[in-house]
């Protein structure tokens, strides 16, 4: 056993050698005053007044939500499908007990223009006519034509309104966001895959200022914990760290190590746990960084 972990440390050594400064991505709120994770519950509106556009806008906002693992979301699935869903994730639990305010209606409007058109490109030519039989002038110009070629032109012009209501049906937000496409050639790309692209394109511009955003930080680690656990991370493994300081005794554990297990339960998407490993390294002892970091999930958590 002694001998696999010494060759564990030797490979992680050599594979973080060097000293240049490292980043990680963590995720920060946003400074705007409309931020959805004072929501506790988000909804959709997906009546039978939705167009598959619309529908399809619906999902990707739901995705760009998912991602982030920070909301809880009514998904625009069919009904067979939502029972199972919510079944999985007791969601009838949790609509009974959200109030109102805390209860976000998302609904969306929809005007798509798209237009592919033949179109004829004229290219004039010279004919010649030749005799290489000839030692001098064996070419000489016998008219002029025009070639004719067949192109396309794809385009898409998207109109999309995203309103926000309360629970009660009070309005909160309405954002407009306008995009375009165009691709012209012999030929173009599939009309629907650039329908999907412009969607989540639009998506995340509509989210964007209201959700949480990933932004890089340099990758800070403490003295005063376990080494092998540190060199994990500073290789990326951070499940392997987590799961490497939870075999650890309690007692053996230090500030440093608490934070380590938050920033590790923080890279990998679990927030929860995150606040409550920088709580008890605060707890331990008082350090600035920790703070920061500690300050920082609560906003995003208790926004």
């Amino acid at each position: 056993m002694k001998s696999n972990t010494v060759r564990l440390l030797l490979a992680v050594m050599l594979i973080v050698g060097g000293c240049a400064k490292q980043h990680v991505e963590v995720w920060e709120t946003t400074d705007s005053k409309k931020s959805l994770s004072e929501f506790e519950l988000i909804q959709f509106d997906t009546s039978g007044s939705n167009s598959s556009n619309e529908i399809l806008i619906i999902e990707s906002i739901a995705t760009e939500m998912s991602r982030r693992g920070l909301f809880v979301i009514e998904p625009p699935y069919k009904a067979d499908e939502l029972v199972g869903y919510l079944k999985d994730f007791q969601y009838e639990q949790k609509l009974r007990t959200v109030p109102d305010d805390k209860r976000a209606m998302i609904k969306v409007s929809l005007i798509l223009d798209d237009n592919t058109k033949l179109l004829e490109q004229k290219n004039p030519v010279t004919l010649y006519s030749c005799n290489n039989l000839k030692k001098k002038g064996r070419c000489r110009m016998s008219g002029k034509s025009v070639l004719r070629n067949g192109i396309k032109r794809l385009e898409l012009k998207l109109n999309l309104t995203v309103s926000i209501e309360t629970g009660s049906g009070k309005p909160w937000h309405e954002i407009k966001v306008n995009s375009s496409y165009s691709k012209e050639g012999s030929s173009i790309p599939n009309t629907e895959y650039v329908k999907v692209h412009l969607f989540r394109q639009a998506a995340r511009v509509a989210l964007k200022g209201m959700i949480p955003q990933k932004t890089k930080v340099e990758l800070v680690l403490k003295d005063d914990a376990n080494e092998l656990a540190a060199k994990m991370i500073t290789a990326g493994a951070y499940k392997s760290a987590l799961d490497h300081l939870l075999r650890k005794k309690r007692q053996e554990l230090t500030s440093g190590d608490y934070y380590h297990l938050g920033l590790c339960s923080e890279l990998t998407q679990d927030l929860a746990s995150a606040l409550r490993y920088y709580n008890t390294a605060m707890d331990i002892e008082y350090d600035e960084h920790i703070s920061n970091y500690q300050n920082r999930i609560k906003r995003i958590i208790n926004n």
